[in-house]
């Protein structure tokens, strides 16, 4: 979100994270920022090549990524960030 990384390297890392889900059974726990369209994407890239569990832990964006990613047997957490005044998506 703050672009103190570059992007590539943002996707190689969060590959290597599902790779380990993948691995060893322990659930991907996602926080994504400003980014559904790429993390979707990958999602549904990574978990063509084998399932691993997966959480949509945080993510500040409407629907569409919480469609996305139901779609492919994602779970959900409901952080403090759905308190906040200006989450009305």
């Amino acid at each position: 979100h703050y672009g103190f990384s570059p992007l590539d390297q943002q996707i190689a890392v969060f590959r290597t994270h599902i790779a380990a889900a993948r691995a060893t059974g322990l659930p991907l726990i996602v926080h994504t920022r400003g980014a559904d369209e790429v993390t979707a994407d990958i999602l549904e890239e990574e978990m063509g090549k084998g399932a691993f569990p997966l959480l949509m832990h945080c993510y500040t964006s409407g629907e569409g990524l919480a469609r996305r990613a139901l779609k492919i047997g994602a779970y959900f957490s409901f952080s403090g960030i759905m308190t906040f005044k200006n989450a009305h998506d």
